[in-house]
């Protein structure tokens, strides 16, 4: 009986320190500051370094995580440069202490990141400036950012489209690198904090372009075309797309205009989807692509004529086909992925 007794005391000292415990690492793990870096599609999240400059990574946490988790405690550096934050106007970069949740002492007050610590405008910015290979009569862009430590911008892609005709000729970015350094995987820096300091393109042409996209608008101008049964599903995915990224933080990039590539049927490309995920899985030591979109579409009426499909009159094709080049090292493979499953032309 004894024994039996003694058995039960020993169950319930373990069952004790094992509730202790867990409410320990609960609590701890309920005191980490999670920062999400996409909590919503308008929310412009400042990019977020350690004091020695190093952009803070979310790999260590998950593949797929998409926030920022710190240690209470932590110190951070919050950058909207070369933008300001939206309740600092004055300030592009703040300095940040974790103190639980998503709330961060800034300046001795508690500040709330998500509506508080936000960004007037996208961290990673563009800039308007020549790029190679792109004509005089279509925009050219370099985005990227610049680090709030050494200074430095890093260029991670270039850009041209088309804005009169409604089209982006193409995209070059890297996506791979054997160091997967920031610096190795920018296309270029900058030892220039002043760098996206420099026109930028206004945000028309993405306002335009998003009502272009808007379903009721053009299937209701295309029934007067291709009549009531035969309405071509017109969809729009990214040519840089997260799978593409080097880093979780360059989110900005999903939300540029150039971005936006016009599909039509986006369930019949499954190859597209394909051609992605193997470019993401390659095993290179230096990886860059280049893609963009060349000609319209062209569909038979109701009448049975070919006609051209823009979004708007003359305007926002959907092209003919999308086109990708793989480069890696001293060698380059071209895909092309068509805009319906049957040629005719």
């Amino acid at each position: 009986m004894a024994k039996l007794v003694k058995t039960q005391v020993m169950l319930a000292v373990c069952l004790v320190f094992a509730v202790e415990q867990y409410s320990v690492a609960a609590n701890a793990i309920e005191r980490n500051c999670i920062l999400p870096l996409k909590p919503d599609w308008s929310f412009f999240s400042p990019l977020i370094f350690s004091l020695d400059g190093t952009l803070i990574s979310t790999e260590s946490v998950s593949d797929e995580a998409e926030d920022i988790t710190l240690a209470v405690g932590d110190e951070v550096l919050l950058s909207c440069a070369p933008n300001y934050f939206r309740e600092f106007s004055s300030e592009k970069v703040l300095r940040a202490k974790c103190k639980k949740d998503k709330t961060l002492v800034v300046d001795g007050q508690d500040k709330n990141f998500i509506s508080e610590l936000f960004c007037e405008a996208r961290s990673i910015e563009e800039i308007i400036v020549p790029v190679r290979g792109c004509p005089s009569n279509a925009r050219s862009i370099e985005y990227g950012y610049t680090n709030p430590v050494n200074s430095r911008s890093y260029i991670l892609g270039e850009a041209c489209y088309d804005v009169k005709r409604g089209q982006t000729l193409f995209v070059h970015t890297k996506i791979r690198s054997g160091t997967n350094t920031v610096e190795a995987l920018a296309l270029k820096t900058a030892n220039n904090a002043e760098y996206f300091r420099r026109e930028h393109p206004t945000s028309r042409y993405k306002v335009e372009l998003n009502k272009a996209l808007n379903i009721n608008d053009h299937a209701e101008r295309f029934k007067g075309v291709f009549g009531n049964k035969n309405i071509p599903k017109i969809e729009a995915r990214r040519y840089v797309n997260e799978d593409l990224l080097t880093h979780k933080q360059y989110q900005s990039v999903l939300k540029l205009a150039w971005n936006y590539q016009i599909v039509k049927d986006l369930s019949l490309l499954e190859n597209f989807d394909n051609l992605v995920d193997d470019i993401a899985d390659l095993d290179a030591k230096e990886v860059e692509i280049y893609t963009g979109a060349h000609g319209v579409l062209s569909l038979k009426d109701k009448n049975n004529h070919n006609v051209d499909v823009y979004l708007k009159e003359n305007r926002f094709p959907v092209p003919k086909f999308h086109w990708t080049v793989v480069r890696s090292e001293s060698r380059a493979v071209a895909f092309a992925v068509f805009n319906k499953a049957q040629l005719t032309d």
